[in-house]
C-alpha cells in the first residue's frame, strides 16, 4: 500500500534512500549524509509544498517518492517536480512505480500544477 509516512518514520525512509543511493552508485562524490537527509526531509514533511509517499513491504520500506510544488520565477504558473523516485530492485515492477507515479501527479492536478518535471 502506498501512504504518507509519520515523521517518527524518518529513519525508515532514510534506509530506503540509503539503498536508492547504493543502487545509483552515489558511494563516493555525492554520498547521503544520514542527519542533513532527515533534517531536509522532516521539513518537506511539514510543509504543504511538498509530499512523501512510501510503500512498505515486511515492515521495512521498499519505494518511495518526494514531490513538491513550485511556481515560476517569471510568473504564477505552478508545476510539479518529482525529487527523489526509487523502488527497491528486489521489488521493482512498472506497476507500482506506475503506481507511485500516477499519485504524485494526482497531486500535481490537486494543487493546479500546469505540468511536471524530474530533476
Amino acid at each position: 500500500m502506498i501512504r504518507e509516512p509519520r515523521v517518527d518514520e524518518l529513519e525508515l525512509i532514510t534506509d530506503i534512500a540509503v539503498e536508492h543511493a547504493m543502487d545509483a552508485g552515489l558511494t563516493t562524490h555525492d554520498q547521503l549524509e544520514r542527519d542533513h537527509f532527515k533534517k531536509q526531509l522532516r521539513a518537506m514533511m511539514i510543509s504543504p509544498d511538498y509530499k512523501v509517499w512510501v510503500y512498505e513491504k515486511n515492515g521495512k520500506f521498499a519505494a518511495y517518492i518526494i514531490a513538491g510544488v513550485f511556481q515560476k520565477l517569471w510568473n504564477s504558473t505552478k508545476y510539479g517536480e518529482l525529487i527523489l523516485f526509487f523502488v527497491h530492485p528486489e521489488i521493482r515492477n512498472k506497476y507500482l512505480a506506475d503506481d507511485l507515479f500516477n499519485t504524485a501527479q494526482n497531486w500535481f492536478l490537486e494543487c493546479g500544477c500546469i505540468y511536471q518535471q524530474a530533476s
